[in-house]
């Protein structure tokens, strides 16, 4: 008689052996592609995220934002504690802040998927995998993410959650060796996504030449600005100091456990429901040891990097998020030195969607916050800015038709209401509607190109087998391949979107309006796009439109007055073009 397994993970081993059983999958990220070996089984079903609702979205995002208000809180006396310090709550929200945060919105994830499954369906059972749980203790913030993106990493987390849900009876157990639990904890997505190639190697040898000047008295503190190499350079020169690209980090000392502190991080606070109680739980256990066992090494390096002391201002736009030690350093000049915190703004959904965590936290942090052209009349840290990123203008010498396929991270872990909770199956599926509409001529003349170098066509493709359709190519940087374009299909609204609309490059946007919720003060800006034929909210009447311009009309179209007006006031207040770039953000770091 064929039995109803959960399965939380691809990993085989978790799978039952006889293939006349049933499937349940908890959600979309267990399966690797749309055909595998799932399909070799009885029967299988996979649950949809909740947050396809995105009412239900809504209402979780509060809550959201009550737990990690109200743990973080708690958890930053108990830390002042421990390490016998005084620190404020700025300081340690900008250090903890990034990493209790994403905590807390992958392990909601999570619950929610196998809560959702469990509910609708008749499991009679689910195989665990023997575990020790040290192994699965990041380091740090990034390690972390990347542990985020590792099959066993989630594995590990899921049964941590099942185990609430389900009865001893129908848990079964195997084991696997610590060995290959290390080996293969070191496997994620995020490892090709930053693999370096060899111009990237010699880029950095470039920026690892800058390190023999000594820094500490630099009085900006500019790092991971953002403006790119060039600019940055520019930027340092102009304030008198060589550019800081590459900071030498001093080694970790394994330090062993310490389960007294767990155990009473764990136990923290008043617990009002199973879903907090297992998530403190859980917590203790992976709380990343830089913020606890290893916390010495946040202060040697701030004390010994080649690092500015005692700047007056830090300008920074990407580098609080998963570099915990400059983190450090950042929080404690902020905290003792009353240094100024200018955070710029790093994505293109910012100012955009409904919901956007990252968004909401770096304001939060920040004495100034600089956005891309948007601003909010109650909160004057927000500073209508420029973009910070650069392309080149549009010329008619383009021949292709490029679209640009964002990853396919197959566990959530950013909390925000546009392609960081969309399906990846539902985005796939409405990039191939897309293209089987296309005509011959012009999908002869279409490039697909994957987001990173190293990721490979199985990596993305979920819905169909677009490797044996399409043209990839991703040899050239994001630049290099626009310029090649003529027109650029962007199917999700995110950083590629603004830098073509900013360098006025033909370019058409399909979004699903339903799973990409815009604010409300954004809707005529997006209804003006649409009225112009630049976002299409089906795919199939985006097809039509670039079938009827391609050979002779994409200019006119373009060009035309309407247009360009929809365009500039667009990108006048969400993508700002500034020719000097370097300039404006001198005078701006001058004035404070």
């Amino acid at each position: 008689m064929s039995k109803n397994f959960l399965i939380c993970t691809p990993i085989k081993k978790s799978w039952p052996n006889d293939k006349k059983n049933n499937l349940f999958f908890v959600s979309e990220s267990s399966i690797l592609s749309f055909k595998g070996s799932h399909d070799e089984y009885a029967a299988y079903s996979i649950n949809e995220s909740r947050w396809l609702n995105k009412k239900i979205f809504s209402k979780d995002f509060s809550f959201l934002i009550k737990i990690y208000e109200k743990y973080l809180i708690l958890i930053s006396k108990e830390l002042n504690k421990y390490h016998k310090t005084n620190y404020s709550l700025r300081f340690w929200r900008i250090l903890i802040g990034p990493w209790l945060s994403t905590f807390i919105h992958i392990y909601f994830d999570r619950w929610q998927n196998v809560k959702s499954t469990v509910k609708k369906n008749k499991i009679d059972k689910c195989i665990f995998l023997n575990f020790d749980l040290d192994l699965f203790i990041p380091y740090d913030h990034k390690n972390f993410i990347y542990f985020s993106q590792n099959d066993l990493w989630n594995q590990f987390l899921y049964q941590k959650i099942v185990k609430v849900f389900l009865k001893k009876n129908k848990i079964k157990h195997k084991n696997i060796s610590n060995q290959k639990i290390t080996k293969e904890l070191k496997n994620s997505i995020l490892n090709k996504f930053y693999k370096k190639d060899d111009k990237a190697n010699f880029k950095g040898k470039i920026m690892q030449s800058f390190n023999y000047a000594n820094r500490k008295n630099y009085k900006i503190f500019l790092y991971s600005t953002y403006l790119g190499f060039k600019n940055e350079f520019k930027l340092a020169l102009k304030m008198k100091q060589m550019p800081i690209f590459l900071i030498q980090e001093n080694k970790s000392i394994k330090k062993k456990t310490d389960a007294k502190i767990r155990l009473k991080l764990s136990n923290i606070g008043l617990k009002k429901n199973s879903f907090e109680k297992n998530l403190l739980e859980v917590m203790g256990i992976i709380f990343p040891k830089i913020f606890l066992e290893n916390f010495l090494d946040l202060d040697i390096f701030s004390k010994t990097a080649n690092i500015p002391q005692n700047p007056k201002i830090i300008f920074t736009s990407n580098s609080l998020w998963y570099n915990t030690k400059i983190s450090y350093h950042v929080a404690n000049l902020i905290d003792k030195k009353k240094s100024k915190l200018v955070q710029g703004q790093h994505g293109g959904a910012m100012g955009l969607v409904k919901h956007h965590w990252p968004e909401m936290h770096e304001i939060k942090i920040s004495d100034y916050f600089l956005s891309w052209g948007w601003n909010k009349r109650e909160n004057k840290k927000i500073k209508k800015f420029f973009i910070l990123k650069k392309l080149e203008e549009y010329n008619d010498k383009r021949k292709s038709l490029l679209v640009p396929l964002k990853p396919r991270k197959r566990y959530f872990h950013s909390l925000e209401s546009s392609s960081g909770t969309e399906s990846y199956r539902l985005y796939i599926r409405n990039v191939n509607l897309f293209l089987i509409r296309l005509n011959k001529q012009i999908i002869n003349k279409t490039i697909l190109r994957l987001p990173f170098k190293n990721l490979d066509v199985k990596d993305i493709d979920f819905y169909s087998d677009l490797n044996s359709k399409y043209n990839f190519y991703s040899k050239d940087s994001f630049n290099e391949a626009c310029e090649k374009s003529k027109l650029i299909i962007h199917a999700s609204n995110s950083t590629p979107l603004l830098e073509t609309l900013s360098a006025n490059i033909p370019t058409i946007l399909i979004l699903d309006k339903h799973q990409h919720p815009v604010r409300s003060d954004c809707k005529k800006y997006f209804e003006l796009l649409n009225e112009n034929n630049i976002i299409f909210y089906k795919s199939d009447l985006a097809a039509s439109f670039v079938n009827k311009i391609w050979n002779s009309n994409i200019e006119s179209w373009w060009n035309s007055t309407k247009t360009q007006k929809a365009v500039k006031l667009f990108t006048e207040n969400f993508a700002r073009k500034n020719y000097d770039i370097v300039k404006e953000c001198y005078d701006f770091l001058k004035k404070i």
